[in-house]
């Protein structure tokens, strides 16, 4: 089997990293002066959106008022319900190739004052954005993405180093909102088996006033009728069952 240069050079690193975790005492070994592993190997230098099936907007937009999203496994984030953006933001300012949940996460600052566990959150989904990429590490869509992450975060650089690698994050997420405290359990589904499309939705804790929020934003947003939001230049105009790339509309506004 051919082996690339990444390759070895993510080989190198993980082994690196995983022998500074473990000490000599540790394996029964007397500990010297001579151990170094920090700094041992020199640093190396280091697409368009997928559209969703109509059918898993339909079943987004059922889920209304609870927020949920459609992800592949790079995370870039190609579908998404009218909840997720009340509570997340609005995905649709995001261009094809940034709109991922890491990018955002990792770049937008707002993002570290709406989630209480901000840290925990990104570390759990970059360990489980790993696995995905340890399949595809020369592809340049991973590596393009690896990169810009590496350029424009220094908690990315300095996690990514770590080699943590998880299942998803399934734990409770707390936020602060503006409208109020929520605390959300999430799902993750996966789409089908032939599918690499990952269903996240999220359900209110109901010891929490949560749901009486979420229901609160969805009166508010169709009390206002259509939603109108400015998107480069444009407005993007939708209706129920149109919150992806793949249906957004844009019109010059008025």
């Amino acid at each position: 089997m051919m082996i690339t240069d990444q390759r070895r050079r993510e080989f190198a690193e993980f082994l690196r990293t995983q022998r500074g975790r473990i000490s000599p005492e540790k394996l029964g070994l007397r500990s010297t002066t001579r151990r170094r592993v920090e700094g041992q190997y020199p640093p190396q230098p280091g697409p368009k959106a997928v559209a969703p099936p109509a059918n898993l907007q339909l079943l987004l937009d059922a889920l209304d008022p609870d927020p949920a999203y459609v992800i592949c496994p790079r995370f870039d984030v190609i579908a998404w319900n009218a909840s997720a953006a009340d509570v997340f933001g609005d995905f649709g300012r995001y261009p094809d190739g940034l709109r991922n949940l890491l990018w955002i996460l990792l770049t937008e600052p707002s993002m570290q004052d709406l989630f209480v566990e901000w840290e925990r959150f990104v570390r759990c989904l970059l360990a489980w954005f790993r696995r995905a990429y340890s399949k595809a590490p020369d592809e340049p869509k991973w590596t393009g993405l690896v990169t810009a992450l590496e350029r424009a975060s220094p908690h990315f650089r300095a996690w990514w180093k770590l080699h943590e690698v998880a299942t998803p994050p399934d734990w409770r997420k707390e936020l602060r909102h503006v409208s109020g405290p929520m605390a959300l359990d999430p799902i993750t589904l996966l789409v089908n088996s032939g599918s690499d499309l990952t269903i996240i939705a999220f359900t209110p804790a109901r010891e929490t006033d949560t749901e009486a929020r979420l229901e609160n934003l969805a009166k508010v947003r169709m009390a206002n009728g259509t939603g109108r939001k400015n998107v480069a230049g444009g407005y993007a105009l939708w209706t129920k069952g149109s919150h992806s790339s793949a249906e957004a509309r844009l019109t010059k506004p008025r």
